[in-house]
């Protein structure tokens, strides 16, 4: 669902704290985030065959990195919240502006880090998308990186860990002042049961890691759903 944003005197969005969340901030308040996390599995066959497709027709490198965030970026728009950070005001979150959702991408080249940065993800398409990144890689690998001045600014992060090596699953502790975080496990062909049939197909986990100080279970769990809706039906939803 969407929450119901007010715009503050500077000019942000944010969401006022539910009244059942409060006793919990003020109890822990100066201790760190109350992390807690949710996972789904996600057929990504369609996803990869769609990838493919739009590829060859484009010319583009479509990834899937690229396929993710902009199925997340969709999907945000209604939960602007787990883009979210905490301010000096501990009933109010920032958030994104459900027409600008920024993403954020951290890749590992080597022993260094780099965060790719995708502002107003969710009105760009696929392709340009795609473009976008693979510039910021080249950068990256070219050792002149895109600056980063985007951390003051509510963002959503997605790691991508299963472009390192085989990982089924994960726990992250939540850091900074973020809300949530999205991290991606590695795609692996697995039997699953579709209609009737038990069949081979392409799966891959997403969990979600949140702050319970921000959101109910209601807000993650139906994110997720909503990603794996859009990433198992990409050509209704990601065209």
């Amino acid at each position: 669902m969407r929450r119901k944003l007010k715009v503050d005197e500077n000019g942000r969005c944010y969401y006022q704290l539910d009244e059942a969340l409060w006793p919990l901030v003020t109890n822990f308040r100066g201790e760190r985030a109350y992390s807690c996390s949710v996972q789904t599995e996600i057929d990504m066959t369609e996803a990869d065959d769609f990838r493919k497709k739009v590829e060859k027709e484009s010319g583009t490198h479509v990834s899937f990195n690229s396929l993710i965030v902009k199925a997340v970026a969709n999907a945000l728009e209604d939960f602007p919240i787990l883009s979210g950070m905490r301010t000096e005001r501990l009933d109010r979150i920032i958030c994104s502006d459900p027409k600008e959702i920024r993403t954020v991408l951290p890749i590992q080249l080597g022993d260094t880090v780099y965060a790719l940065v995708i502002e107003k993800a969710n009105q760009k398409r696929l392709i340009d998308l795609s473009k976008e990144l693979n510039e910021q890689i080249k950068l990256a690998k070219e050792g002149s990186p895109t600056e980063l001045h985007h951390w003051n600014k509510p963002m959503f992060c997605i790691s991508n860990v299963g472009t390192i090596g085989h990982v089924d699953s994960c726990f992250g502790q939540m850091g900074g002042n973020l809300t949530s975080g999205l991290v991606i496990c590695n795609i692996s062909k697995k039997p699953a049961v579709k209609g009737d049939e038990i069949v081979i197909r392409k799966m891959m986990n997403a969990i979600l890691c949140w702050d319970h100080f921000a959101m109910m279970a209601n807000t993650p769990i139906e994110f997720l759903n909503e990603l794996k809706k859009r990433l198992e039906a990409p050509d209704t939803w990601l065209v």
